[in-house]
Order: structure tokens, then C-alpha cells, then sequence
């Protein structure tokens, strides 16, 4: 065979090899197109989604804020309107029954009519609310000096004694310690407070405030620009309407003693100025205070 013949034979194997090759290739491809193609998804991980006040109502452990009396602010104002008073004053003033002011509140001053509450207490405690009420009423809420040494007079009697506006002061101090009234330097010498020779302390006062025996006495208490004593004081203040009190006025006394609810609590109070240059000063100035007492403590939120 000549070198010709055997390259030529040698080309047409490779030619031959080729094709093989190629079918191959194509049907390898044509499988794969034919084939079904499984794909996988990858799923990521689940997520967890806090909500802020979810977490806050359903986790929380931590009690909510309650709102507290605040009372610096009134004590602060209430001490530097005591600063505006004659020197022989005294002040006496409680939240919810807890002593929050005191200056003098132990010297015994004259009291003018504000000592019918001690009069009006005794009453009630020795006859009972529902025998004396309606005159306990009109004696504080009107100041009437006949009912009070009436009254006073009656007492005295009733405890054995004569029947007396002299005997029936005695009878009404023998009848207040009793009852736990601090009366150290207090005297009486009447029922309504008439006489200059009587002396009270405010801190007596606001004991018998506090004391409300029966709960006979606060209501009975003039009430700022609507009634009685009080009916053309403090009128368009936020006073008006809440403060019930017991005036006193004599020359150069005057004397306001009684109760403001407030959305900081119960305020009891007893103030007696002695040296007052008239009574529309002396009135102007217990006002003035019983107008702040009415306005309140401040209240503030702190946490639990």
C-alpha cells in the first residue's frame, strides 16, 4: 500500500471518529433537555417580629406611676402670706389630718367668735347631733351669740351646774378634754366668743375641725360666697363654694377656722390675728389665705 493510500485511509478513520463523536455529544444533550429538572428552595429561617408595646403590656413587670401629693410648693405660700400678718397671729394648718403648718399654733389669742365651734362641739357631744343640729347650724353658719351662750348655758345645767354662759365655758372645756382637745393656755369665760377675756389657740381649733364630731359640725360652717358669715367673701375665687369655715371678728381680732377639699386631700385650718388695724385688713388677709389653701398641693407623677 503506498503512503498515499495510507493517509488517505488515515483521514477517513479520523472523519469516521468525528461523526461517532458527535452523535454522541448530541444525544447526550438531547437526554438532558428531555429530562425533568428537580429544583430546591431554599426556605430561610423564620423570624421573630417584637413589638415595642406588645412587649410592654404582656412582659412588663414594673407597676405603673402613681401620682403623689406634692404640698412644698403650698407650704412655701402659705408661710410667706403668714409673713404679711401682725406678729401676734396664730396658723394652723393639716392635709389629710397630718400637721403641714404651724406658726404659734400653741399661743393663746383672742378668738372672737371663731371658739363657737368649741361650743357647738360640746353641744353635740353631751345632747346629740339630732337634738342640737338646728341650732348648732345657725349658731355657726350665722354667728348668733344668743343661740351660743343659750347653748353654753344649757350644758352647764345639764352637767349639774348653773345655768350660766360662765358655767357653760367650763363645762364646755371640761367636756373638749374629754374628747382629746389639746387645751393647754386656752380659757373661755362665754359661749360665743363675745368676750375679750377668752383665749384659744389654733391649734385647739384645728383639732376640733379635724375632730367633726358626728359629723355634725363642718357641715354646718358657713360656705365661701354662698352662705351665712361667708355669703359676700371670696366670691369669684376658686374659693368659692369650698371653703366652709367659722369667722371671728372683734376690733382688732379676727379669726377664720374650717375646711377645703381639694384634689390633693382634706385641708383643716385655724388662723387667729390679734393687733389687726380693722377688719376689712383682717378679712382680707385670712381670705387671701384661705383662697390658697383651696387652690391645693400640687400633685406629681412618680414612678411606683
Amino acid at each position: 500500500m503506498s503512503d498515499s493510500t495510507t493517509r488517505t485511509r488515515f483521514i477517513q478513520l479520523l472523519l469516521v471518529a468525528a461523526g461517532l463523536f458527535t452523535m454522541a455529544v448530541g444525544g447526550a444533550v438531547a437526554g438532558l433537555g428531555s429530562a425533568s429538572v428537580s429544583t430546591v428552595t431554599m426556605t430561610p429561617p423564620p423570624t421573630t417580629t417584637t413589638d415595642a408595646s406588645a412587649s410592654l403590656v404582656t412582659t412588663s413587670t414594673a407597676p405603673p406611676p402613681r401620682r403623689v401629693t406634692d404640698p412644698a410648693s403650698l407650704v412655701i405660700d402659705v408661710e410667706r402670706q403668714i409673713a404679711a400678718f401682725p406678729s401676734t397671729t396664730c396658723v394652723a394648718v393639716d392635709l389629710d389630718r397630718a400637721p403641714l403648718v404651724r406658726h404659734r399654733a400653741g399661743d393663746p389669742l383672742i378668738p372672737a367668735s371663731t371658739m363657737k365651734m368649741a361650743t357647738a362641739t360640746a353641744a353635740i357631744e353631751v345632747f346629740g347631733a339630732p337634738a342640737v343640729v338646728d341650732r348648732t347650724d345657725a349658731m355657726l353658719a350665722e354667728s348668733a351669740n344668743e343661740i351660743a351662750d343659750a347653748l353654753a348655758a344649757e350644758l352647764s345645767e345639764h352637767r349639774g351646774g348653773p345655768a350660766t354662759p360662765a358655767a357653760g365655758a367650763q363645762a364646755t372645756m371640761e367636756v373638749l378634754t374629754e374628747l382629746g382637745i389639746p387645751l393647754d393656755g386656752v380659757s373661755l369665760v362665754d359661749g360665743s366668743g363675745l368676750s375679750r377675756h377668752s383665749r384659744f389657740t389654733c391649734e385647739a381649733l384645728v383639732a376640733i375641725v379635724n375632730l367633726d364630731l358626728g359629723g355634725a359640725l363642718v357641715p354646718g360652717l358657713a360656705t365661701a360666697g354662698l352662705t351665712g358669715t361667708l355669703a359676700e367673701r371670696m366670691v369669684g375665687t376658686v374659693a368659692e363654694g369650698r371653703v366652709r369655715a367659722k369667722t371671728g371678728s372683734l376690733p382688732g381680732v379676727a379669726g377664720l377656722a374650717g375646711v377645703v377639699d381639694t384634689d390633693g386631700g382634706r385641708i383643716t385650718f385655724a388662723a387667729i390675728t390679734n393687733g389687726v388695724s380693722n377688719r376689712m385688713r383682717g378679712e382680707a388677709l385670712l381670705d387671701a389665705l384661705a383662697v390658697r389653701l383651696a387652690v391645693g398641693p400640687d400633685e406629681r407623677w412618680e414612678p411606683a
